[in-house]
Parts: structure tokens; sequence; C-alpha cells
């Protein structure tokens, strides 16, 4: 259900936007953060234009917005410091606005690293099916070299959970106990370029690039090994 934010409530919640940044928006939906825009911006205006005016009657007594302001306000020093009041509301504005911009960027890249899995997990039931050592290959590349993916976790004694990768593979790739195994080779000589592209063997570029989904970062740094 859209949820509307009453008025009373939206300086609040603008106010916690500009002192504790993105993790306020994090809480929200992406309609209520549209109305925390639509409010900053509004401020942001006004307090644009407000300023300027303010500025411009202190250095001109006889501008037409100087007679808008009540006469305790009139002498320079009052003026001043209202003027200076609004450069702050616009700069705090600006300050939302920036927060908001940044998290719906931050979002849209988690967006497509989700949709990145999606597409792999979609790969494990195509006909197409290639060696376990393409898939942890791949893997590998989206840790180290692309990391846009967390590496596996560890024992006491520094050595990864077989069962974890192995059911990582099943879940995401369909593969087996070749996945774990290829894995620990392939970490172990990951700087070793030549022997990773000769153990993939003639081809495999083609066969990376089609399991990653045509991936352009993928494509980007499978430059950087042997044909």
């Amino acid at each position: 259900m859209i949820q509307k934010i009453e008025p009373y409530r939206l300086m609040s919640i603008y106010k916690e936007v500009y002192k504790y940044g993105i993790s306020v928006l994090e809480e929200m939906t992406d309609y209520e953060i549209l109305q925390i825009r639509e409010y900053a911006s509004n401020v942001f205006i006004r307090g644009q234009e407000a300023a300027f005016m303010l500025y411009s009657a202190y250095l001109n007594p006889n501008n037409d917005y100087l007679k808008q302001i009540p006469e305790e306000y009139k002498n320079g020093r009052e003026i001043e410091y209202i003027g200076l009041n609004h450069v702050n509301h616009y700069y705090e504005a600006f300050h939302v606005l920036k927060t908001i911009e940044r998290y719906f960027e931050s979002k849209q890249i988690k967006e497509k690293v989700e949709k990145t899995s999606v597409e792999s997990q979609i790969l494990k039931k195509q006909e197409t099916k290639f060696a376990e050592k393409y898939y942890s290959f791949f893997h590998l590349m989206l840790v180290h070299e692309i990391r846009i993916v967390k590496e596996f976790g560890r024992d006491n004694n520094d050595h990864y959970l077989k069962k974890e990768l192995i059911q990582y593979g099943q879940d995401n790739y369909g593969t087996g106990q070749g996945f774990y195994r290829k894995y620990l080779d392939f970490y172990e000589k990951w700087n070793k370029k030549a022997e990773i592209a000769k153990d993939l063997g003639r081809g495999y570029k083609a066969k990376i690039i089609k399991i990653s989904g045509n991936d352009s970062r993928v494509i980007e740094k499978l430059k950087e090994y042997p044909n």
C-alpha cells in the first residue's frame, strides 16, 4: 500500500536524513524517499532564492525586497544573519538531495549484481552445460577480478569449507564436487594466467562469456588472459 508521509513528519525525516544519511533511507520505500526528495528540493529552491534576495537587500537598501522584511530586521546585521540562515538551509537541502542521489545509485548497482546472479542461476537449467572447471574459474573472477561477490568462508586452519563450496556450486551453477576441486586448484595458481588458460583449454573464453551472460566486465578482464 502506497504510504503518503504526513506534512508534519516530512521535516523530521528530512532532518534525520541530513544527520544520519543513507541508513535512514534504507528503512523507507522508494515512494517515501521521493516525497523527502521533493521536500528537500522545495527547501533548496526557497533557500537559494531567499538567500539571494536577502543578500541583495543587504547590499542595496533601496531594494524592493527590503520592504517585505519586518522593521526590527531591517538593520544590516540582522539581514545578514537571516541571509546566512537561508544559506544554511540551502546547503542542508543540497546535502540531503545528494544523499538520496547516492542511495539510488548504490541501489541500482546492487540490483544489477543481483540480476547477474539470477542470470547465472538460470544457466544451470539450460541444456548447454560446461565442465565444472569453467564455473570454478568464473566464480573466482567474480571474487578476485570483478569483486562483486564475497570470498567463501574458511575454518580455523584457514581451509575453505568444502560443504559450503559444493552447496554453492549446486545451488548457483548446477555443479558437483568438481567445482570445489577446481576452485582450490585455480585459487592456488591464480596469478599464473598462462597455466590457468592452458588448464581451461581452447575456446575457454567463449564459454566463460556465455556463463557470465555476456557481462562486459568479464569480457574486459578476459583480455588479460592468453587465448
